[in-house]
């Protein structure tokens, strides 16, 4: 098998595996110009800005609302949620608060994100909503176990 069948063979096999790869609302907000589409009447859309649409979306979010304008958004790839206020730095705040998000780091550099930190933010995403679900899992458990040694306690007495 050639390196070129080969690479094309790995890639297939992450696509396979990574469900939002093929999930036609999350895979398009892995580009750009697609996240800076969800910026609606962006309060911070001023030519000095550092928390724009434009540099928001280049770091890698999404606006999450805008009720009772909002200035919330989300990461694609760390599903990181911020809040922004006026003279706010959003790739700052964005690396502050999560320092190893592939689109963060990207949005430090010159140049547009390549192949490899758009697949990287895809398999982070995957990577995070992974730890969510555990978390969650973890914490019913964390209940239930509870609820039974508190009746296990009640029916002792």
């Amino acid at each position: 098998m050639n390196p070129t069948q080969r690479n094309l063979d790995v890639f297939d096999t992450i696509i396979h595996e990574v469900p939002d790869f093929l999930n036609d609302d999350v895979y398009p907000l892995m580009r750009k110009m697609e996240r800076i589409k969800t910026f609606k009447n962006w309060p911070y859309d001023t030519s000095n800005s550092k928390c724009s649409s434009f540099l928001l979306a280049k770091s890698g979010f999404t606006m999450k609302s805008n009720k009772n304008l909002s200035t919330t958004a989300e990461c694609v790839s760390c599903r990181k949620v911020l809040k922004f206020k006026t003279g706010d730095d959003g790739n700052a705040r964005h690396l502050q608060m999560s320092p190893y998000c592939v689109l963060a780091k990207a949005s430090a550099q010159p140049r547009e994100t390549n192949q490899l930190e758009f697949i990287s933010a895809m398999l982070q995403r995957q990577n995070v909503a992974a730890v969510k679900q555990l978390f969650k899992e973890n914490k019913e458990l964390t209940y239930k176990f509870k609820k039974a040694y508190d009746n296990l306690n009640i029916n002792r007495k």
